[in-house]
């Protein structure tokens, strides 16, 4: 009876450490599909930041050629605009000249018309002087 006893609980022991066993093995395959998963969601996660960092690069590289670009237009700009300020310069003292030319020749015309007149006025006292004499 002992020995039955023992038999059937030593049958019991084996089925519960069979069942355990069994349950060992499902909790095993579950996690190793957890794992799995997880390394895909990783896998998923490393790829979508490598490629938004490739974006990010594409349009950083973007931005900076763009920034370049404005550069070389400012300086060409500012190259322009020193060349007009040069040439508004010039062409402001060449007016100016131009103007002090014409200034000096229309002075000199008034002066030469005065002395021709201031003559013709002596002139004209003189041969009243002559007539009246």
């Amino acid at each position: 009876e002992d020995a039955q006893d023992t038999y059937a609980k030593t049958q019991l022991a084996l089925g519960l450490c069979s069942e355990s066993a069994t349950e060992m093995s499902r909790l095993e395959e579950e996690m190793r599909e957890k794992d799995s998963k997880m390394q895909e969601m990783e896998l998923l996660m490393a790829r979508t930041a490598l490629d938004s960092a490739a974006e990010l690069r594409k349009q950083r590289a973007k931005c900076d050629q763009s920034l370049l670009e404005q550069r070389v237009l400012y300086d060409e700009l500012q190259v322009v605009i020193r060349d007009m300020d040069h040439r508004s310069e010039v062409s402001s003292k060449a007016l100016a000249a131009s103007g002090y030319q014409h200034q000096q020749t229309l002075t000199r015309q008034c002066h030469e018309e005065r002395e021709f007149l201031e003559k013709q006025v002596l002139e004209k006292d003189k041969e009243m002087k002559e007539l009246m004499e």
